[in-house]
């Protein structure tokens, strides 16, 4: 599972790319850590800017946690998808 840009709903924090950073849903669940592949400052910038028509597909779908480096919370294996927006921070 990979963490895209148009699934997150805000960001907490400051942090850096290559900062390991947790995922939380809005229940405020921890869904799981990984490497950010964006800093804070920037994904804010897209988050605020996705509804906008004037965004590209290419920004709306970039990558903010590969999943390569994406460790999901244990108690959440058995989930198979997760469609809920989430947060990110440091």
């Amino acid at each position: 599972v990979s963490i895209l840009a148009i699934g997150v709903e805000s960001v907490r924090g400051v942090f850096a790319e290559g900062d390991i950073v947790t995922v939380i849903d809005a229940g405020g669940l921890i869904l799981g850590r990984g490497r950010s592949r964006i800093y804070a400052e920037r994904l804010g910038k897209l988050v605020g800017a996705l509804g906008n028509p004037d965004i590209s597909i290419n920004s709306r779908s970039e990558i903010v946690i590969h999943c390569d480096y994406f460790a999901l919370n244990p108690e959440l294996a058995k989930m198979q998808y997760h469609s809920d927006p989430v947060s990110i921070s440091p």
